[in-house]
């Protein structure tokens, strides 16, 4: 697994260890632990295959959030930093809030992250971060 392969699954990782966290209803969520998560991404449907795909799928989000993040870093102009940290959090953010959902339901995580609309979302979180990236790199 390359650097970006494996900052995906640790984002994976990340968003599902969220303890005492209420999901849109109010119903309090108990957080994957490593093993189970890594189970349910192991055992069938999943498989190597699939797996392979919702990493590629997500590699480049990933890889664009990492370097636009560095980008906003050498922004000179403290003013244009903060309001490019401000882009990319929100961006983030609902990114994150897309995410959380699918990875909170152990029945239904294969289909939608094998899914178009999972596909779609990461194209277009992706392009907006790397538009993030190129005014960052513009302003630096």
């Amino acid at each position: 697994m390359g650097l970006y392969e494996k900052r995906v699954i640790r984002y994976i990782l990340a968003l599902s260890f969220v303890p005492g966290e209420d999901d849109e209803s109010g119903v309090n969520v108990n957080p994957y632990t490593k093993y189970k998560l890594y189970e349910l991404l192991v055992s069938p449907p999943f498989g190597a295959a699939s797996l392979k795909k919702v990493v590629a799928n997500m590699k480049n989000t990933i890889k664009n959030l990492y370097t636009a993040e560095a980008f906003i870093d050498n922004v000179k102009d403290d003013v244009e930093k903060n309001n490019l940290k401000e882009q990319f959090n929100c961006q983030k953010d609902l990114y994150d809030q897309e995410l959380k959902p699918i990875l909170k339901d152990p029945d239904k995580l294969f289909a939608k992250l094998t899914s178009d609309v999972f596909v779609r979302l990461n194209h277009s979180v992706a392009d907006e971060f790397e538009r993030i990236k190129r005014e960052a790199q513009a302003k630096s």
